[in-house]
């Protein structure tokens, strides 16, 4: 993670990048925020995400 963009592996090969195309909510346990983003690029089991938000209080509950 850096301030403008994130890099996210895929563990499972039941989630498939190509259903990823909306914007997304990332979030993040060790700051407790979350933050808008879109995925830029993929590469093998790797997606790219850029921001589109400010982090921010989480809007919904997480584990």
């Amino acid at each position: 993670m850096s301030p403008l963009t994130a890099q996210i592996v895929l563990w499972h090969d039941d989630i498939k990048p190509q259903y990823l195309a909306r914007p997304l909510k990332l979030y993040s346990s060790s700051d407790r925020q979350e933050v808008d983003c879109i995925v830029t690029g993929t590469e093998d089991n790797i997606l790219s995400l850029r921001f589109t938000s400010a982090l921010r209080p989480p809007t919904r509950k997480y584990p």
